[in-house]
């Protein structure tokens, strides 16, 4: 099987994959440049170089041009979408998650904002967009920095349910919140979609995880990428 890379440039990150049907070793860079860095090492060995953007970028690409595949909204899909304007990243997620877990299906990526979608039969039903955890922390920096409140540092697997300190009352706050946000999301699909299945990523989906018990894959949307690209090529 021929080597492809997946590339996911998403708000503030930048992930590469490597793998041929599936993603075997994954790279997250800050800037496009150091994202080049790790692409330019394997152009001569992949055959595709698969990639989803969700923000304007101007990219410097001098070789094996001929090598990239933009996924846009408008490139076609094994999946029937509820709307037109649905983000790459979101579709990929989908396509990874019907992949590996079938249907019906919810995909919650907890990124720089969190998505909830639902998928049944290969039909996109919809979903939400919420706020997420890296804006709840970018609250308490902006909105009381007379406090210096930073509980991003704060949030880890051992978060307490009462915090002892004000940093730790705002990440348990942070953490909880959503926790509790996020389940009593989940259990409104499930009344409303038997036997729905349940499938966290993102950044902060390791939340879903811990704290929850789903399932989380932080390689979720480059898998998609990848499956998609193989998907338009066969």
């Amino acid at each position: 099987m021929a080597w492809k890379l997946a590339v996911d440039i998403g708000t503030t990150k930048i992930k590469v994959g490597l793998g041929t049907t599936d993603i075997q070793k994954a790279w997250c860079k800050d800037t496009w440049d150091e994202a080049l860095s790790i692409i330019e090492q394997y152009l001569d060995k992949v055959a595709k170089v698969f990639i989803i953007s969700v923000r304007d970028i101007k990219l410097n690409i001098t070789t094996h041009r001929d090598k990239f595949v933009w996924l846009t909204q408008k490139t076609p899909t094994p999946i029937q979408w509820a709307y037109d304007g649905l983000g790459v990243d979101r579709r990929a997620n989908m396509i990874a998650g019907y992949k590996m877990l079938g249907s019906p299906l919810l995909v919650i990526d907890m990124g720089t904002a969190t998505t909830v979608d639902l998928l049944v039969d290969r039909k996109h039903q919809g979903g939400l967009i919420l706020p997420g955890v890296s804006y709840s922390c970018e609250f308490y920096r902006k909105k009381l920095s007379h406090l210096n409140i930073k509980p991003d540092f704060m949030i880890t697997e051992q978060v307490p349910l009462i915090g002892r300190s004000t940093n730790e009352c705002a990440a348990a706050g942070i953490v909880w919140g959503e926790v509790t946000r996020i389940e009593g999301i989940i259990q409104r699909f499930k009344q409303q979609t038997e036997g729905v299945k349940i499938i966290f990523t993102g950044g902060w989906g390791w939340l879903g995880a811990k704290f929850m018990g789903y399932r989380y894959d932080v390689h979720l949307t480059l898998r998609g990428i990848l499956w998609w690209g193989e998907w338009l090529s066969s």
